[in-house]
């Protein structure tokens, strides 16, 4: 049986995505430095909004920010998923822990870059 195939419940882990938290906070900061030293950055894509198909490796690999049951297509959203939102819609910094809210007198940092 293949991860695709097996119930949700067996997954629990794939939906606490640490590793994924910590590559978009870590590439999110670099982009953060190259801004700063003068980058013209336009923009940043998540891939992947969803669990899908991958051309080398199948439905064996999931990148996306919500977990897909691929037997009732349910999505359910990853620890990524609510930390990218969180980043999105100002509650949290780029370096803060998961589930940690924003201080909001804390006047010195900001989400976006003014350049």
């Amino acid at each position: 049986m293949s991860q695709a195939d097996e119930p949700i419940e067996l997954h629990s882990e794939l939906l606490l995505d640490i590793k994924r938290v910590n590559y978009h906070k870590s590439y999110l900061a670099s982009i953060e430095r190259a801004i700063r030293n003068g980058a013209d950055v336009r923009g940043y894509f998540v891939w992947s909004l969803l669990d899908n198909f991958e051309w080398n490796s199948g439905y064996s690999v999931r990148y996306g920010l919500y977990y897909v049951d691929y037997q009732s297509l349910q999505r359910i959203p990853k620890s990524s998923a609510k930390w990218y939102k969180a980043l999105l819609t100002n509650d949290t910094y780029i370096d803060q822990p998961i589930g940690s809210k924003r201080n909001t007198n804390d006047t010195d940092r900001t989400r976006h870059i003014k350049h």
